[in-house]
């Protein structure tokens, strides 16, 4: 499964990546896994920094309510 999710991600057509799946990968990350907050903001910026992901508002995304 990792093998074709790597796949999808690193292939040429992009992925729109939308603000609440964004905002539910930062609470279950925080919350379920306990994974620190400057953890989680680097995974998302990294996600939101792959060429194929397309977001509808990056800047919001990076900025959001406490600023990843």
């Amino acid at each position: 499964m990792v093998t074709r999710a790597t796949a999808v991600v690193a292939g040429p057509g992009p992925l729109l990546l939308v603000d609440l799946v964004v905002a539910e990968c930062v609470h279950v990350l925080e919350s379920f896994y306990d994974v620190l907050r400057v953890r989680v903001a680097d995974l998302m910026r990294a996600a939101i920094a792959l060429p194929s992901i397309q977001t509808i508002d990056a800047k919001l995304l990076l900025r959001g309510p406490r600023g990843l």
